[in-house]
């Protein structure tokens, strides 16, 4: 490089009026275009009037796996590398990346950020966000296909929730068999009515994909209550899923390993 700006340097002193001049730009003779301005003191790159470009300068964002390892397979060379970002789900392929000797510009890149999935949002948006009762058997009714196991109670659970009548909550009972009854009185105008029990499970169990396309993982939802003035708050809280979803990125970066490409765990600084 400083063989180069000495002779560009040396070039434009002597110069009395604009010329072009073409230098070898890499080890393989690349011949690279420039107008020399002497009274400007000036260089001009014209790369951009020859009939193709001397590299390959392109940032693309792809969004499938598919297309991801197409790209890569259809352009990787020798130097190409992958850098796998596991907390953001983010993969950046640079086609172009230095060699140990040699050293490249590193401007043809390519990037797949994995899109999470609908279910994943929705229960991970909604985690311990505390709401009244209707507020969750909506909730519920609306996600129940995600539910494993005994649907059909919460189903039944999240009808008694949610129907247009007055509950008054008593007391919460933490049963030994996992279980918890919520004691109420169904208010009529005012008056207290029907007093009953209503099981609850304290934990339930949903499948979903962490990611678009994904497998699906078995997360556990425990059940929380609070009873006050009469009213109930309920939420739910998922049972460590940070360990789940980091089980799900890592199969998704072994599942570049087959384009044979170079793969560091980490980001671009």
């Amino acid at each position: 490089m400083e063989n180069v700006l000495n002779t560009l340097r040396e070039i434009i002193l002597d110069a009395e009026r604009p010329f072009i001049q073409i230098l070898d730009r890499d080890a393989e003779k690349t011949e690279h275009p420039f107008l020399v301005i002497p009274n400007d003191h000036k260089v001009e790159d014209l790369e951009k009037w020859l009939a193709a470009p001397l590299a390959t300068r392109e940032k693309i964002n792809v969004f499938d796996r598919e297309g991801f390892l197409g790209y890569v397979s259809r352009y990787k060379g020798p130097n190409t590398v992958i850098f796998a970002d596991e907390r953001e789900a983010k993969y950046t392929a640079i086609i172009d990346y230095a060699g140990k000797d040699d050293p490249q510009w590193g401007k043809h890149i390519v990037t797949y950020q994995v899109p999470s999935s609908d279910e994943w949002d929705t229960w991970h948006g909604n985690d311990r966000s505390q709401c009244s009762q209707v507020e969750f058997a909506e909730f519920l009714e609306r996600n129940l296909v995600d539910v494993l196991g005994d649907s059909a109670r919460l189903l039944e659970i999240a009808s008694t929730l949610g129907g247009k009548r007055q509950i008054k909550f008593g007391s919460k009972v933490d049963l030994s068999n996992g279980s918890i009854n919520l004691q109420y009185d169904d208010q009529v105008e005012g008056a207290a009515g029907k007093t009953g029990r209503l099981k609850v499970p304290e934990k339930f169990r949903i499948g979903i994909p962490f990611f678009v396309n994904g497998d699906k993982y078995e997360i556990d939802v425990r059940l929380r209550f609070r009873i006050k003035d009469a009213g109930l708050t309920i939420w739910y809280e998922l049972d460590r899923p940070e360990e789940l979803r980091k089980k799900a990125v890592e199969a998704l970066t072994e599942s570049i390993e087959p384009l044979k490409v170079p793969v560091f765990r980490g980001s671009r600084a």
